[in-house]
């Protein structure tokens, strides 16, 4: 009740909530009566302070998940667990003392949580012991800041923080705390005048008065959300003009990464925001975060790190890895997520010192630890309450030293590495000089609406893309009318992007024609039909080139005989790196940032066709059927060519043997794993054998494992493994189910059918996490996307197909392809690479 009268924000709002009371707002919050009656008595049977915060976070997480789950995914709203905070704020004063001979406890010292939620880091800080008595009002009423957007965070935050201190420092009236603001952090330091002054001029005060302080900390659990998932959602995050500036001229400029995006995450946007807010204060300071740890090691953030180097005198980073973004065992050594299920990330704690200017020191000094494998949260959580801070001496210190990509961690081998060919480079404009493949190569194929563009259904499929485009063009047509002033954003009837609103702003009509219904690899040994289209995919890639549209239509029978493309992990990818063969148009999600390395590129002649101008594939005395010729030319570089050929003295060699030697030497055991921190900072680099008997031996290699990876679905079955069957001859499947978890022996089919004598082989092929036999588990089961509604199901396929055997027979053939495809592995040449 103290808050209410005293909180400026309160008394502004309890002022408009009268208002509307007096209209009638009580009639719409009747129901919520007993929940707020449900709270008051949970309330009331806790006698201690710590439980009622306890208890009012809970809530505060649960109601704001549910009630307000777009704020929650745009703002990255997770709980901070104590035991975070309190080695954040204990390591904070141990830098403090260490660095500038102060406390936090002293006079002058100003603390800012920019992003504080619920008020955990102040309400914390204030019950440490950090604050001596004798400093404890002082540093309430004038040092310790703290700012909130969302209200009832700043509710929440602003009633622990004044209950907390009361508790501790028990006064003779009831003080308020005004060093709260409600307030967006990046937003208040973009624009001089702020425009709510009229109506919370109180707020308005504190925010100036929170500029003018001379901030020497920032603590905090910044927002970590880089956008929203779907133009559905309508939830993009804000932009900040000026500090995505700076962003643009350190962390951007600094990267030599083409896909930057990330660098715009908000949890990066807080740390150039507080890297330049203790900037601005001659006196240095402290940072104190827990954050995403994807900064650490990613691509593009390498120019991030080059300028905390630059503008830091000692940097300190505590991992506490929980990346569940990657699989297998790579995930468990992982362990537990510190925020439970809030996010699925690595995470860590990171600590910057930036000393005074006139003791700025020539070289930053970069300090890293980790947990240790398998940890779980509640592991990782004791972890923190035994060391307390940094300061621990049981905590393992390694100096990290950048190097001249800017990396910290995982660096690459370089030496001879960095003489060989590579794989390829668009950024390189001198021609195709020292690469492999022309500029030709493309990123897998992107929808952002793969539930409507995918389906194992061909007529599903077209009902799907049919119900969309004329959706869409009802609503172009509605918004030029002026019929309708905003989109319709249910997603059961279209899913919006970027690129689509970009069409529509411009007017354009989609039709049904503007793409094709074409077979893909949705996933490794997956097929799926895929409508193809420069409109409704919204990144199409290269595949007109790659795979002509007119070309699938004529020559659907003979696909296979198009082309056939190396897809590759891109770089900065969670998985260990990932190749595969395919021969037709894969999905972006195939493989990891899928990077696909074509064998041939078409070019096209619009121009009326005679008898004589034939497509590649026409019979001698075929009709013409299409109006467009093509002549193909090899994706292979001329240079490495002549340089194969005259390295070994054979002007026979050809550029589909180079194609399939690529292949072969990519699946080299010693190469990859030599060289697997290269593979995640850049596409490859291709060593060339000395002996040409090696040579071949790896092309015949490549050629045997291109064949079966393309031609997966014609292998011949295992005959290891074994099916028993009741004799109902009921092929459908709802979800496959592996008996036993790892390499699994046995796998139950449906009710009727179950697969024994599964041999170890099967699980011993990884391609992008899994076994092939491991994605079919995973993608062979029906499903119904949440969004759109739509309903996936394989068994589709098996009947458009007249083979209701299909998934049965492929799940033997992928066994059969994995136990090929180790032997051939193991039958590779042991060179030195």
């Amino acid at each position: 009740y103290k808050f209410n009268q005293n909180n400026a924000v309160s008394r502004t709002l309890a002022d408009m909530v009268r208002i509307l009371r007096e209209h009638g707002l009580g009639k719409d919050t009747t129901s919520l009566d007993a929940f707020y009656a449900s709270i008051r008595n949970q309330v009331g049977s806790i006698t201690t302070t710590t439980g009622r915060q306890k208890l009012i976070k809970d809530i505060y997480n649960r109601f704001f998940a549910v009630a307000f789950p777009k704020t929650t995914e745009r703002l990255g709203i997770v709980y901070t667990p104590v035991e975070c905070v309190d080695f954040i704020l204990h390591s904070v004063e141990s830098l403090m003392q260490k660095e500038f001979g102060r406390s936090l406890s002293d006079e002058n010292v100003h603390i800012l949580d920019p992003f504080v939620g619920t008020g955990t880091f102040i309400t914390r800080l204030l019950q440490s012991g950090i604050i001596q008595d004798k400093d404890i009002k002082r540093k309430y009423l004038h040092e310790i800041h703290c700012n909130e957007i969302v209200l009832l965070a700043y509710y929440v935050a602003d009633v622990n923080i004044e209950t907390v201190f009361h508790s501790i420092a028990p006064q003779n009236e009831y003080i308020n705390y005004d060093n709260i603001c409600l307030t967006d952090t990046f937003e208040m330091y973009e624009r001089g005048q702020l425009t709510i002054e009229e109506y919370f001029k109180g707020n308005t005060e504190q925010i100036e008065r929170q500029r003018k302080a001379p901030i020497q900390v920032i603590i905090g659990n910044p927002p970590y959300s880089v956008g929203q998932k779907s133009g559905n959602d309508n939830n993009q995050n804000l932009k900040y003009d000026k500090l995505d500036a700076r962003i643009a001229e350190t962390y951007v400029a600094g990267s030599t990464s083409t896909l930057r995006n990330s660098l715009y995450d908000s949890y990066i946007r807080a740390f150039r925001w507080a890297s330049d807010r203790i900037a601005s204060n001659p006196n240095g300071g402290v940072i104190g975060f827990i954050t995403n740890g994807g900064w650490l090691e990613g691509n593009a953030a390498a120019g991030m790190r080059r300028s905390l180097v630059n503008e830091f005198d000692s940097i300190y980073v505590l991992d506490l890895r929980g990346d569940q973004r990657t699989q297998g065992e790579m995930s468990r050594k992982e362990g537990g997520k510190i925020f439970g299920s809030g996010s699925r990330a690595k995470v860590c704690m990171t600590f910057l010192v930036r000393k005074p200017v006139c003791q700025r020191m020539k070289e930053c000094r970069i300090y890293y630890t980790a947990v240790d494998d398998y940890m779980t949260r509640e592991d990782k959580l004791k972890y923190l309450i035994n060391h307390q801070s940094l300061n621990s001496k049981a905590l393992m210190w390694k100096q990290l030293t950048p190097d001249e990509h800017g990396d910290w961690l995982n660096k690459r081998v370089g030496g001879d590495y960095d003489t060989y060919p590579r794989m390829g480079d668009k950024k390189d404009k001198c021609g195709g000089t020292n690469k492999i493949f022309c500029d030709n190569y493309s990123t897998g194929l992107m929808t952002s609406r793969d539930a409507w563009c995918y389906n194992f259904s061909l007529s599903s499929l077209k009902r799907n893309i049919t119900k969309c485009i004329k959706f869409y063009n009802q609503q172009r047509i509605d918004i030029a009318e002026h019929r309708i002033d905003d989109l319709d954003r249910d997603p059961t009837k279209i899913s919006w992007t970027r690129g689509l609103e970009g069409f529509l702003k411009r007017n354009l009509e989609i039709s049904l024609d503007s793409g094709y219904f074409v077979p893909s690899i949705y996933r490794p040994f997956l097929k799926s039909n895929c409508y193809q289209s420069k409109l409704l995919n919204e990144i199409p890639g290269l595949w007109t080139k790659l795979y002509p549209f007119v070309l699938i239509h004529q020559q659907s029978d003979k696909i296979h005989e198009i082309n056939k493309v190396i897809c590759l992990s891109g770089s900065s990818g969670k998985k260990d790196f990932a190749c595969l063969m395919v021969d037709n148009i894969p999905c972006r999600d195939m493989i990891e940032k899928c990077q696909c390395f074509p064998l041939y590129v078409y070019n096209s002649d619009e121009k009326p066709q005679t008898q004589e101008q034939r497509s590649l594939f026409d019979d001698a005395a075929s009709p013409r059927e299409c109006e467009v010729a093509y002549s193909r030319t090899f994706g292979i570089t001329d240079w490495i060519l002549n340089r194969t050929q005259k390295q070994y003295g054979r002007s026979d060699i050809t550029k589909e043997d180079i194609f399939y030697y690529v292949y072969g030497i990519l699946h080299c055991p010693s190469y990859r794993e030599k060289y697997q921190n290269d593979f995640k900072k850049a596409l490859p680099r291709i060593p060339f054998v000395e002996r040409y008997e090696d040579f071949i031996a790896f092309m015949k290699a490549g050629r045997e494992l291109g064949d079966l990876h393309c031609d997966y679905e014609s292998c011949p079955m295992n005959t290891t493994a074994q099916i028993v069957e009741d004799g109902s001859q009921d092929y459908t499947i709802d979800k496959l189910r592996p008996v036993g978890k790892g390499n699994f022996s046995e796998l139950k089919y449906n009710g009727h059918i179950t697969i024994k004598n599964i041999p170890p082989e099967a699980h011993e092929y990884i391609v992008n996490g899994r076994s092939p036999l491991g994605w079919i588990i995973d993608q062979y089961q029906v499903s119904i996307d949440k969004d759109s509604g739509i309903k996936n199901d394989p068994n589709d396929w098996c009947r458009e197909h007249n083979n209701p055997r299909y998934i049965l027979e492929l799940i033997l053939r992928v066994i059969e392809v994995s136990v090929r495809t180790v032997r051939i592995v193991k039958g590779l040449p042991k060179v030195k690479v």
